[in-house]
């Protein structure tokens, strides 16, 4: 029987977005945002990163500034293999407005625009060997959360 070595540890696939996280406001009063990675591909793919584990991912951002920024924040600050992290010119990188209430406990605003992380190709043939492929579901019989609605400032 022939072994293959391992080329990841893990290979995350999914939506890749920008978080504008809400941190205060202007003396004007407008609120002021800061940009941050996001998207529960890009937060296991980078902890694992962290935990000397090497990483894949299957995703797709935006021909736009927002996907450079990804695109080159994965594979030069956390070190993923980004051989299956697709441009599209059919629509922007997708972005999340976050914000946090007096316990710091987080809700979201999705930008309502095409989204990125859809258009994903089917890419499948350049992984040599998957042995496994673990897509969770949602159980039909619970219910699926709603997120809270955000505080109006």
């Amino acid at each position: 029987m022939q072994t293959t070595e391992r080329k990841f540890d893990l290979v995350s696939m999914g939506d890749l977005m920008i978080d504008f996280s809400c941190v205060g406001k202007s003396k004007a009063g407008r609120l002021l945002y800061e940009r941050n990675p996001g998207g529960g591909p890009m937060n296991v793919a980078a902890q694992l990163s962290r935990l000397g584990g090497k990483a894949g991912i299957i995703s797709s951002v935006g021909e736009d500034e927002h996907g450079e920024y990804l695109y080159h924040l994965a594979q030069d600050d956390l070190g993923f293999d980004v051989t299956n992290l697709q441009y599209t010119s059919q629509v922007g990188t997708r972005c999340l407005f976050v914000y946090f209430d007096e316990n710091n406990d987080r809700s979201f605003t999705n930008y309502k625009s095409p989204r990125s992380d859809l258009m994903i190709g089917w890419i499948w043939s350049r992984f040599a060997v998957v042995k496994c492929l673990i897509i969770p579901l949602w159980p039909s019989n619970l219910p699926i959360p709603l997120r809270k609605r955000h505080k109006r400032f």
